[in-house]
């Protein structure tokens, strides 16, 4: 028993420590014209999913998935990733293209 809690504990800071993290990567790709990444963005959720499994069980797998939305370096980053490459202007070809320039 006491190395459940032990490994809940262990796992569920390192949730709560590179979740914090990918938020404020998040935070500042909002707030600054730059692009950011995040330098580790599903160690956070497969950390806190396991933290949730050595609290509910494998009995009960499904509360497993919480973490893995709450992060925004798992499944929100996965969804809008593929979001940018099904919309990528440059690979589908319809990026406006400049006029030619005339000459004189």
């Amino acid at each position: 028993m006491a190395d459940t809690i032990a490994g809940v504990v262990i796992f569920g800071g390192l949730f709560v420590f590179f979740a914090g993290i990918n938020w404020h990567w998040f935070y500042c790709g909002l707030t600054r014209s730059g692009k950011s990444a995040s330098p580790a963005p599903f160690i956070g959720g497969i950390a806190g999913a396991a933290a949730v499994l050595g609290v509910c069980g494998l009995h009960h797998p499904w509360p497993a998935l919480v973490p893995l939305l709450l992060d925004p370096g798992c499944i929100p980053f996965l969804v809008y990733a593929l979001i940018c490459i099904v919309f990528d202007p440059v690979r589908r070809g319809t990026q406006e293209k400049d006029p030619p320039e005339e000459k004189k």
